[in-house]
């Protein structure tokens, strides 16, 4: 079978996959909207830290527009109850009238500075996302975040590339198409030709997965390790200290991370995310939990990078941790490492880590430690749980 053209850019368009948590996450992200304003901008300026990490955990660059179309189209249908509203869904790219409708909801006026300071981001760190992951500090980050770049530095990557295709081929037309059309896409690695035939024969690569933080940093042996340390390993361990729900499962999750994860509510209530409506549905499946436990380091790595937790990766430590053996104290040096970063977040919050990282002195050798004799009694707990799982998952 050979490729047409049509056939080409057809599949170089097929960029989206079903989300089956859309519907959870177009009603957190109404919520914020109720709470600020029917703009990203009021929530850009507003949002406190809890409200913002809500609004990117629900994908709230790629569903806002989306919800306040929605939300529009409601107000408009009372507001004009005689009006017959087109029964087309408003992610029907054909239909002009809901097209025209959403326009001053979804328009952006700020893209074209936007997407400058994402060219000036890969200018910086090179032509591709993963670049900006692995060495953004955290103001580039931030400057990535709030130029939109999960929305435009694809589109940015493409507009570069076709600059750099017109100035080794500036003999072959380039289409006239807007690069901004859903159907349009760039491919990053078109064949060295300038025979417009090559596209009939030319199959597009598979377009290889961007990493996720916890796929970056973390592996089995961490995971085994964790879950040994929180259950010895048990599916179906419960903890009832600590208040609330108690803590569930392999890696002892408790209500505030089940209720970020959506699994439940601020009540404690269990809400059927993925079939899981109960303790015992989570207990028996042991996909949903390893899934959990993933998503939920993803999440810490966010929050560590925005309190600038990371920015200490590397720091030697001279810390003091509990032999297993004789449980008496004893003195070691560490660096901090991202794995230990994340450990430290399940077992204290990230909250607690950026805690101890700030309270560190500087000792004449030039490494870092804890002063205890500084430090709240009511703290002392929590920051020595922090500096145990820093040392132990250095690797």
């Amino acid at each position: 079978m050979t490729y047409t053209q049509d056939d080409f850019i057809k599949e170089l368009a097929k960029d989206f996959t079903e989300d089956k948590e859309k519907p959870l996450k177009k009603k957190r992200l109404a919520a914020l909207l109720d709470k600020y304003g029917e703009s990203r901008e009021n929530i850009d300026k507003n949002a406190d830290i809890t409200d913002w990490m809500e609004y990117l955990f629900a994908q709230g660059d790629k569903y806002l527009d989306e919800v306040i179309q929605e939300r529009a189209m409601t107000r408009y249908h009372a507001q004009f109850p005689q009006t017959k509203i087109p029964q087309k869904s408003l992610q029907d790219s054909k239909d002009d009238f809901i097209k025209e409708l959403a326009k001053d909801f979804t328009e952006d006026k700020e893209k074209p500075l936007k997407k400058k300071k994402l060219a000036a981001l890969l200018d910086k760190y090179g032509e591709s996302r993963e670049n900006i992951d692995k060495n953004a500090d955290i103001k580039d980050w931030m400057e990535y975040l709030f130029a939109q770049g999960d929305k435009y530095l694809d589109e940015v990557i493409q507009e570069r590339a076709m600059t750099r295709y017109q100035t080794q081929f500036p003999q072959t037309p380039i289409p006239l198409k807007s690069l901004q059309d859903s159907e349009y896409k760039i491919s990053k690695n078109l064949p060295e030709t300038e025979n417009e035939n090559a596209f009939n024969s030319y199959k597009q690569p598979e377009k290889k997965k961007k990493k996720t933080p916890e796929e970056t940093y973390l592996n089995d042996d961490f995971y085994h390790k964790l879950a040994m340390e929180e259950s010895t390993d048990d599916y179906t361990a419960y903890n009832k200290k600590g208040g609330g729900i108690g803590a569930h499962g392999k890696y002892q999750l408790r209500k505030p991370i089940l209720q970020d994860l959506g699994y439940v509510d601020k009540n404690g209530k269990w809400l059927g995310k993925n079939n899981i409506s109960s303790a015992n549905d989570f207990y028996k499946n042991h996909t949903e939990q390893e899934k959990a436990i993933r998503d939920m380091m993803n999440y810490y790595y966010l929050v560590l990078k925005t309190n600038e937790s990371i920015t200490h990766q590397g720091k030697k430590i001279n810390g003091s941790i509990t032999d297993k053996n004789t449980k008496k104290q004893k003195n070691v040096n560490f660096e901090v490492t991202i794995s230990g970063l994340l450990a430290a977040a399940h077992r204290e919050g990230p909250g607690m880590v950026k805690t101890y990282l700030n309270s560190l002195e500087k000792n004449e050798k030039g490494k870092y430690y804890l002063p205890y004799d500084k430090i709240s009694d009511k703290l002392k707990g929590n920051l020595k749980n922090v500096e145990e799982r820093l040392y132990n998952y250095t690797k």
